[in-house]
């Protein structure tokens, strides 16, 4: 399959692991490509372009993410699907400044997973580790996030789950590939920056939508709550942006927390989510 970089097309066996790229620290975006639809790419090239001077990039310097075009997207991404025979894609967009001070940029797609009805969760030993900035953007080398993944395989070998992460301190920070927001009854409630979550896109359109909907929204550094009665996983390649969570179990699979029977509300708030990022997605037809 082809990789492009640079205006250059690159030929590999197989896209490599994020947490492989590179050991210094770069930036990188993940979306889902759908029926010729990018979705919220707006949002993804908003996110990286803000954190490119943490790492001392100037976003001018990029071609892809100065523009959300469809036609300075499609022709790139339209040969990377048919060399790796893809409909439906996730796609890595990765900035970094080589060893050299040269910017690269590249673009590469894998499979797209489908999307569960719901998840459990598992509580994992693997502690997030501190971030650079905070706000923390979303940056490589993923080893930690890698990790953590490989922890959660120990534990389950189950697909429709993920791992919590929490800091030193016992706060949730995030999933080990998601955001996180819980409520209980109509007030929401979402990890604070201060805890080193990854800035998320997915969970900042959430906030808009509860407050669009008249939601108390609160950023808190807290432990799990065990008296949230819905939690929602939050990625952007899923289906609609996020999925609700079932049950949590602790690194011994013990059950810990069970989402109420009736989830009304955050169902209702799912839908209100996946409508408001129909609305972002850019056409590439």
């Amino acid at each position: 399959m082809l990789i492009w970089q640079n205006h250059q097309w690159v030929e590999v066996t197989e896209v490599p692991a994020v947490e492989t790229l590179a050991e210094q620290p770069f930036l990188f975006e993940t979306l889902a490509v759908r029926n010729g639809r990018i979705d919220c790419l707006a949002d993804h090239l908003g996110r990286l372009t803000t954190a490119c001077p943490r790492l001392g990039i100037n976003p001018a310097e990029l071609y892809l993410s100065t523009s959300v075009e469809p036609a300075r997207w499609q022709p790139i991404l339209r040969k990377i699907l048919d060399s790796a025979a893809l409909s439906e894609a996730m796609l890595r967009y990765v900035v970094q400044r080589s060893a050299t001070g040269i910017v690269v940029e590249s673009l590469s797609v894998r499979p797209l997973p489908p999307t569960p009805k719901t998840l459990d969760l598992w509580c994992l030993e693997t502690v997030r580790d501190t971030p650079e900035w905070l706000p923390r953007p979303k940056t490589g080398p993923w080893k930690n996030s890698a990790q953590a993944w490989r922890e959660l395989k120990t534990l389950t070998s189950r697909a429709d789950v993920e791992g919590v992460q929490f800091n030193v301190h016992g706060q949730v920070v995030e999933a080990t590939r998601s955001a996180l927001a819980w409520c209980e009854g109509q007030d929401w409630f979402f990890p604070a920056a201060a805890t080193g979550c990854v800035t998320s896109t997915t969970a900042e359109q959430f906030k808009k939508v509860l407050k669009e909907a008249g939601r108390s929204v609160q950023e808190i550094a807290t432990t799990w709550p065990k008296l949230a009665t819905s939690v929602v996983v939050l990625r952007a390649t899923f289906q609609g942006g996020a999925v609700l969570a079932e049950k949590l179990y602790d690194v011994e699979s013990r059950l810990v927390w069970q989402a109420q029977v009736h989830q009304t509300e955050a169902s209702d708030q799912l839908k209100a989510l996946a409508q408001w990022r129909a609305q972002r997605s850019v056409n590439l037809a």
